[in-house]
């Protein structure tokens, strides 16, 4: 008997486009880290569900917990003319994640909620 993944079983047997299993495959494979690792940036989760970084950002300060559900990352440019200027990574589980998605009103977070309901 042949195992098939869950990712080509969602593309044979759900009503979810290709593309966006595809898509959301990309930002998290299900098999390749616990829900508890920092993984997934921010700014991915931002352009991908098209919405502002800073409402997000939001979300996350009133309804999840620092260094449990996301955490913050300063990272120091060194290079010359620079200024010594720093940026911030915001990091998050998979599970904060997923449920930073299903509380979005995008139209990509509506296929997201269609995706676990799928599941």
């Amino acid at each position: 008997m042949t195992q098939i993944s869950l990712k080509d079983f969602l593309k044979k047997y759900s009503n979810l486009s290709n593309n966006f299993i595809d898509d959301f495959y990309a930002i998290y494979n299900f098999n390749e880290s616990s829900n508890n690792d920092f993984i997934i940036d921010l700014e991915i989760i931002s352009k991908w569900l098209n919405t502002n970084k800073s409402k997000l950002m939001e979300t996350l300060k009133r309804s999840y917990n620092l260094n449990i559900d996301y955490n913050v990352k300063i990272q120091k440019n060194n290079k010359q003319g620079s200024g010594g200027h720093t940026k911030k990574i915001i990091l998050l589980t998979p599970d904060c994640f997923k449920r930073l998605c299903l509380l979005s009103k995008t139209k990509k977070a509506e296929e997201v909620r269609t995706y676990f309901l799928e599941l």
